[in-house]
């Protein structure tokens, strides 16, 4: 298929980025914030309380939030954002040179990393949850519950949109090669139903679905989260820890063999093991934090954010930015990892007031983050249809000679119904779940729950 001609071709140009979530992660808003300490009051821990347990300081020192942490929003926000500019930028497929666009075309190429931010994050949340609620009588019922409640009503109505009303559509509507490109599977559908979509993708070394190979990523989290509950509850925080940096290092391990083994690079960027390592980074940042000498002790993030981030220019400018790249593939992903848990530390460490804290608070940016599971599920479909039956590469007016204008207009188009669609899933069907959620199955929630995200 050539490089201009529909959905796909988004796809496998440079690197395929997914999820996350992740919502999710979720993540993104199913995970929940949490009650984190700041400047001086106590956290709250009710789950540990009520089985004799003495709360413990989850950072350097007592800080006061009793409700969601309002920066975290703003990550959320921030991975979508990354998200959006990679997955939408249609410079990479035009099929005139420009400088300033192949300069510009590399570096929103850098944007696959959003979905390793949604799996740090996903981490983060989740292992604070679940260490929370470690020896409540509902520990697994509550968390269960609380993910389908959380996740399965958008997805699945996504798979049911894709693969029961989009093919059954009237004759012409959509012009048959296009529709083609958005409903073809290469795939049996079931690997998409029992969210092991990123098997298939690996199995195949190919992407294997124009509108729904996104969902790879929430296919990792999905299977972490059927993990990972077992885990924190019957290991202590001490061997948590261990296995956090073992994962770490394993998936490093993994993504380097299979590269060095010459196995696909779609392969390796799916394959569930080798990316568990975001995740496991933002589990030991939660983990860290529960420790009586603070996150610090363990996790000293500005050096580490520091040394990641300079390692990564270092790397971006050897290798360029595209994440199939046998380097970035191994070494990348992993300094990306470190790089995300240590910022996302620093955000949960410094005070209310620190510019860093203000930023990723900013009202526009925590309502990409509120909104983000939604978005990251409809923007390809929704890059799909204004591309191909509206607004594509060959329209973008030029300016001496550069398409960036165009690519600019683009992003504010679909960005602007990406958010609206999200906007309108969110009040017509998600929050009813949450509140549903709330309802039948927090009664007995830890503080981690109460955020309601």
């Amino acid at each position: 298929m050539g490089p201009t001609h529909g959905l796909k071709a988004l796809h496998r140009l440079d690197a395929h980025v997914g999820n996350v979530a992740h919502e999710a992660p979720g993540n993104q808003q199913g995970t929940g914030g949490f009650q984190m300490a700041r400047a001086g009051e106590s956290i709250t821990m009710s789950a540990r309380r009520a089985s004799g347990r003495a709360p413990e300081a989850w950072f350097q020192r007592d800080v006061p939030l009793p409700g969601r942490i309002p920066a975290l929003d703003g990550v959320r926000g921030m991975a979508i954002l990354l998200v959006l500019l990679f997955h939408l930028n249609l410079l990479r497929t035009s099929t005139t040179s420009h400088a300033v666009d192949d300069l510009m075309s590399t570096l929103l190429a850098v944007g696959w990393c959003g979905v390793d931010l949604f799996f740090v994050l996903s981490g983060y949340l989740i292992t604070r949850i679940l260490y929370e609620a470690k020896g409540s009588d509902s520990y697994f019922r509550n968390f269960f519950i609380g993910r389908i409640l959380r996740i399965f009503p958008l997805y699945y109505a996504l798979l049911l949109f894709t693969f029961v009303v989009v093919p059954n559509l009237p004759a012409g509507l959509i012009p048959a090669e296009t529709l083609d490109e958005w409903v073809g599977l290469e795939h049996s559908p079931l690997w998409f139903w029992l969210y092991l979509s990123n098997f298939a993708i690996a199995s195949a070394a190919s992407w294997g679905h124009g509108t729904l190979d996104v969902t790879w990523s929430l296919g990792i989290e999905e299977q972490f989260y059927f993990l990972w509950p077992s885990v924190v509850c019957y290991l202590n925080r001490k061997r948590l820890l261990k296995i956090c940096l073992g994962v770490v290092v394993a998936a490093f391990a993994i993504r380097v063999v299979m590269t060095v083994g010459e196995m696909s690079p779609v392969s390796t960027y799916v394959f569930t093991l080798g990316r568990f390592d975001a995740i496991a980074a933002g589990a030991f940042v939660a983990l860290a934090g529960a420790g009586s000498g603070g996150i610090d002790r363990l996790f000293p993030a500005c050096r580490i954010w520091g040394m990641t981030a300079a390692a990564l220019a270092g790397l971006f400018l050897w290798r360029g930015t595209n994440n199939l790249d046998p380097i970035v593939l191994t070494v990348g992903l992993s300094l990306v990892a470190l790089n995300f848990a240590a910022l996302l530390a620093i955000i949960l460490s410094v005070r209310s007031n620190h510019w860093l804290v203000r930023l990723f608070s900013l009202g526009w940016l925590r309502s990409f983050g509120k909104y983000s599971y939604a978005m990251y599920l409809v923007h390809v479909p929704v890059a799909a249809g204004v591309r191909e039956l509206f607004y594509g590469p060959n329209d973008f007016p030029s300016l001496v000679g550069s398409r960036i204008p165009g690519q600019i207009l683009f992003y504010l188009l679909t960005t602007t119904l990406i958010f609206t669609l999200a906007f309108v899933s969110w009040h017509l069907c998600e929050k009813h779940f949450l509140r549903l959620r709330r309802s039948t199955v927090f009664r007995t929630r830890s503080p981690a729950y109460a955020s309601g995200s």
